[in-house]
């Protein structure tokens, strides 16, 4: 018979726990989209329009949540890229 043991005993780890937080905003935003109808393309395709069955402020709250998401994920990726780009922080 097995031994039975907790997760943290065992040593085993969630998915996202062995993902770099890099892919953990990218998983987050993506998932935010999905919340919104959008099935495919990831974050470059532009945002999806509001639901039918969805409140206007959750629809606001969800899609500021997701582009801070989203510019926090194309600024990581221009500082990896070494590449010397203004990025505008005021929208």
């Amino acid at each position: 018979m097995p031994l039975l043991r907790c997760r943290l005993c065992a040593r085993g780890r969630y998915e996202t726990e062995l993902r770099t937080p890099k892919d953990r905003r990218l998983l987050a935003a993506i998932k935010l989209r999905q919340r919104l109808g959008q099935s495919q393309g990831g974050i470059v395709v532009p945002f999806p329009p509001k639901p039918k069955w969805m409140r206007w402020h959750t629809y606001h709250r969800i899609k500021a949540e997701a582009l801070k998401n989203e510019r926090r994920i194309w600024e990581s990726s221009i500082i990896e890229s070494g590449e010397d780009l203004q990025i505008d922080k005021t929208t």
